[in-house]
């Protein structure tokens, strides 16, 4: 992501005093929560990753102890560009080492590789 960017989700996540085995029972119940992240797990991973202006915000309750949320974080703008992109990626604007990424005509930025190795390297979100 491009410093600047902002990243917003709408997710479910667990309460933070859930264990793991607690939110695997939940996915009994509705199987897409048995993965949640707690709050915390949320905002650390998205720190970790280097975002701030974190918001976990919860909208309503989906599960004992589980709730849909609208997750949005910012990347800071003096945030380095990302260095396992080809050069050519950081200066020409190639999205996640692809040019016109996600339109039928992306192509690689660096020529030896294709367009799915880059997606892949640059842990692109829209992978084919």
């Amino acid at each position: 992501m491009r410093p600047g960017g902002r990243i917003g989700v709408s997710d479910v996540v667990a309460e933070d005093h859930l264990t793991p085995a607690e939110r695997a029972e939940r996915g009994s119940y509705v199987s897409c929560i048995a993965g949640a992240l707690t709050f915390t797990e949320y905002r650390n991973g998205l720190a970790a990753a280097g975002f701030t202006d974190i918001e976990v915000t919860p909208t309503h309750e989906v599960g004992d102890g589980m709730h849909s949320a609208i997750v949005r974080a910012t990347k800071p703008a003096d945030a380095a560009a990302p260095q396992n992109l080809p050069i050519a990626d950081q200066n020409d604007g190639a999205c996640c080492g692809v040019n016109a990424c996600c339109t039928a005509d992306e192509n690689s930025a660096d020529p030896t590789t294709t367009v799915t190795d880059a997606k892949v390297t640059a842990g692109c979100g829209c992978q084919n």
